[in-house]
């Protein structure tokens, strides 16, 4: 039987797979770039990690995150590209076969208060002026999308880490 794309298992799926890729990424270079992850229907169930994965280029994302009026284009872009309809779901469909997901992960400043859960015998990433650092991970279907933090922290030997925090699979609106 073939897994229903937007299931919360593959949702849940894809969200960890590309939050692992992330956090590979940002503890190879001590820093993350935004990064956006489309992926494919999975070749095995509802297992992600399955799936043929497209990464945008990091010069695109970083033009995307270069003002509030390129923010606001990120979401009609993703939208486009998980549909093939529109050029750019042809053309990802050509690479990983019909997009299912799109994951959007980037370094975030939070305050103190944001809610976020760190490892035992860990430090907190915490700026000079008392933000915490994190990733902020978006997971986006065709029709909604849903969203959580992943903490930034030093471990017991002074390395920069990130865990994988739960994502609730309550549509933030976007």
């Amino acid at each position: 039987m073939k897994p229903h794309l937007s299931s919360p298992a593959f949702l849940q799926s894809a969200y960890t797979h590309c939050t692992r890729i992330a956090i590979g990424l940002f503890t190879s270079r001590g820093q993350l770039p935004p990064q956006l992850f489309f992926v494919g229907p999975p070749a095995q169930g509802d297992d992600a990690s399955t799936s043929k994965v497209a990464r945008t280029g990091e010069q695109a994302m970083a033009i995307f995150h270069a003002s509030a009026h390129s923010a606001d284009q990120l979401l009609p872009f993703i939208r486009k590209a998980l549909n093939p309809a529109y050029e750019q779901g042809k053309s990802l469909q050509q690479q990983i076969g019909s997009p299912a997901v799109a994951v959007h992960v980037c370094h975030a400043l939070v305050s103190q208060d944001a809610p976020l859960t760190y490892p035992e015998d860990t430090q907190p990433a915490v700026r000079a002026d008392g933000r915490r650092e994190c990733l902020l991970v978006t997971v986006h279907t065709s029709t909604d999308s849903h969203s959580t933090m992943c903490p930034i922290y030093r471990d017991a030997s002074g390395a920069q880490q990130s865990a994988i925090a739960p994502l609730a699979l309550a549509p933030t609106g976007a």
